[in-house]
């Protein structure tokens, strides 16, 4: 039999002094450059997954995630919710809860992948029902590069 390890490291929803504080972070953020973050999509059998590139020092913030997702982490970065902070060095895969915002600090070149399932058949789809905020996406960008798998089954 397996070790069962029961603590898990686990991106709950934010809170809502956590919230201000991200949002205060993306509005300073906002006034510099705008990295351009390659975005890779895939839809397949019913689960949407969603994996972006932050290079070495870098610093990036989503928009509010409204579903449960598995977020798999490869690279060495500093992920914040405002309130609460986790540390990745290496690969992890952490359950992400709904009604979540985070900014992320890479320290080293660092992908980030956020899968759920959907009956969504369309990128443009599955990134609606992940967020209401979905034109603030970097794929959103008109000079954003997006690599898209969508296989139909």
């Amino acid at each position: 039999m397996s070790k069962v390890i029961l603590r898990q490291t686990q991106i709950v929803p934010s809170s809502k002094e956590g919230l201000e504080k991200i949002n205060n972070l993306e509005a300073v953020l906002k006034k510099e450059t705008q990295l351009d973050i390659t975005t890779w999509h895939t839809l397949h059998g019913g689960i949407y997954t969603r994996t972006v590139f932050i290079p070495k020092g870098a610093v990036a913030v989503g928009t509010i995630i409204e579903v449960p997702t598995t977020v798999t982490i490869h690279g060495k970065a500093k992920f914040s919710q405002g309130d609460s902070v986790f540390i990745v060095d290496g690969f992890k895969v952490v359950p992400g809860s709904k009604d979540r915002k985070q900014a992320v600090v890479a320290f080293e070149d660092t992908y980030v992948a956020m899968s759920f399932t959907t009956k969504q058949t369309t990128i443009e789809g599955a990134e609606k029902e992940m967020t209401s905020s979905y034109e603030q996406l970097m794929s959103r960008n008109i000079d954003a590069i997006n690599y898209i798998t969508i296989t139909g089954e």
